[in-house]
Formats: C-alpha cells, sequence, structure tokens
C-alpha cells in the first residue's frame, strides 16, 4: 500500500484478500477490476472514500503524482466519483481540466507499461458523452466509468426500472464503452420485499446493462448497514447487498427466465 506522509489509512490484511479474490477469479475464467477508490489527498468528501473535509488530491502536485503510481492488475479504473465540493454537485471548467490533465498522464503512464491494459475513467457524475469533447476519438481499451442510482428525487419501485432502460439507451450513444461501475436497486420511495418489485429492478438492470452497455457491478457484495429503506421496515442490506438478493432469489440462477420489463 501506498503510504503518503501525513495521511493516516487503515492498513490491514488488504494485500491477502486481494491476492485470494484474484487467484479465485483466475480459477473461474473471471476479469479482475480494480478500483482506485480513494486516491492520495482523497478526491470527494464521502466517508467511504478513503478521506473527508480538507480534499488534498486536487490541485496538489504530490499526490497527483503518487495517484500515477499504478499497481499491475487486468482492468484499471483511475478514481472514483471525483467531486472538488459536494455542495456543488457537479464539475467546474477548474475541476474539468484538472481531471483532464490527471486522465492524460494516468493514460501515458498506463501505456508505458502495457498497451492492451483496459483503463477506466470516471464521468464524475457528468454522464459518458460530456467527456467526447476532449476525448473526441474512440481510444482502445478506454471505458468510460458511470454510476446509475435511483434511491433519489421521485423514483418510485416501480417506476425505477424504466428509468434505468432510459438512462442505458442514452449512454450507449457514447464513442467508448460505458461501463455502470455501481448500481442498486434502492429507489426514493416504495421500496419492499413483499412482491417480485426488487427481482424486476435487478434483472431489467442487469439485462439492461449486459445488452445495451458494456456491463456493470452491482454495489455491493455485502452490505451490513441497519437504516431502514422500505415502506414495510425492511433495511438496506434487502438493496445493496448482492449477498442477501442472491439469498432471496433475486439474482437469476444459470438459464433462469429473467424477470424483466422492455427495454426501447
Amino acid at each position: 500500500m501506498l503510504r503518503m506522509k501525513g495521511m493516516h489509512y487503515h492498513t490491514g490484511i488488504q494485500l491477502l484478500a486481494f491476492s485470494n479474490i484474484a487467484q479465485y477469479a483466475r480459477s473461474e475464467g473471471m476479469h479482475v477490476i480494480v478500483d482506485l477508490h480513494g486516491v492520495p489527498g482523497g478526491q470527494i468528501d464521502l466517508y467511504n472514500q478513503g478521506k473527508t473535509n480538507q480534499l488534498e488530491w486536487w490541485h496538489n502536485e504530490a499526490n497527483f503524482n503518487a495517484s500515477l503510481k499504478m499497481p499491475p492488475v487486468h482492468t484499471l479504473s483511475l478514481n472514483n466519483e471525483p467531486l472538488p465540493a459536494l455542495y456543488h454537485f457537479g464539475q467546474t471548467g477548474e475541476s474539468f481540466a484538472y481531471l483532464n490533465k490527471y486522465y492524460s498522464a494516468s493514460l501515458a503512464a498506463i501505456r508505458k507499461k502495457s498497451s492492451s491494459l483496459p483503463v477506466m475513467s470516471s464521468d464524475c457524475f457528468s454522464g459518458p458523452q460530456v467527456w467526447e469533447q476532449w476525448w473526441p476519438q474512440t481510444e482502445i481499451n478506454i471505458v468510460r466509468d458511470t454510476h446509475i442510482y435511483l434511491f433519489q428525487g421521485k423514483q418510485y419501485s416501480y417506476d425505477a426500472p424504466y428509468s434505468a432502460c432510459y438512462l442505458a439507451k442514452s449512454h450507449s450513444t457514447a464513442i467508448n464503452p460505458v461501463f455502470i461501475g455501481e448500481w442498486s436497486i434502492q429507489a426514493a420511495t416504495m421500496n419492499h420485499v413483499g412482491d417480485d418489485t426488487r427481482k424486476i429492478f435487478f434483472q431489467t438492470q442487469l439485462r439492461a446493462y449486459l445488452s445495451m452497455l458494456a456491463g456493470g457491478a452491482f454495489w455491493n457484495g455485502k452490505h451490513d448497514g441497519t437504516v431502514v429503506v422500505g415502506d414495510d421496515g425492511s433495511k438496506q442490506p434487502s438493496y445493496w447487498s448482492w449477498e442477501v438478493l442472491d439469498k432471496d432469489g433475486i439474482v437469476p440462477k444459470a438459464g433462469e427466465t429473467i424477470v424483466a420489463v422492455t427495454c426501447e
């Protein structure tokens, strides 16, 4: 693990855990994606990103350069949801310029080691097509990472699958492949576990992202949250934990008919 002066990140047995996961993936013929969820100094003021409060990745030369020290992996996601300030949920001209500088430098560093390693770059809450004004040509093995969450706003659990279809279709016109790096099945309202609502929402997204985009990754594998998010008293794991969804029969088995709305 890269250690930065003044940074007190938790360290433990991550390397062993990563090794075990990679060995299992290799034995099953699976592809490994390593997401740099928190870069040195912190890129977004959220508790699950490595650092909160004062962010020191933005416009910090030492942390910028440290971010370019890439590990050898199968696919690399350069950062996660970078946002200079939560009070403005979007990017400015200055932050776009800094992110493009980072993406260009990262790509150059990676291509010195591998001409074929797939590289993911976050769309930074701006949509994948926004980046085409700076990256107008299709780059080999460049993937845009965007996240689709529908737990805010006015999304009912019954309507959310159609919204996911709409977003998948709109992202499908991007020049480079788009990968939905995070998605869940919590809607803004009317979440409950007593019918097929969760199954339809999950399997609609699964099919839409695989058929119209470059796939996606459910967030997350295991979730132990205790917050009640359902109108029936159901808690976060019923919408955010792949482990729970698999146990509840929401995740389709091999050969099972997909239960999903038709994306048009």
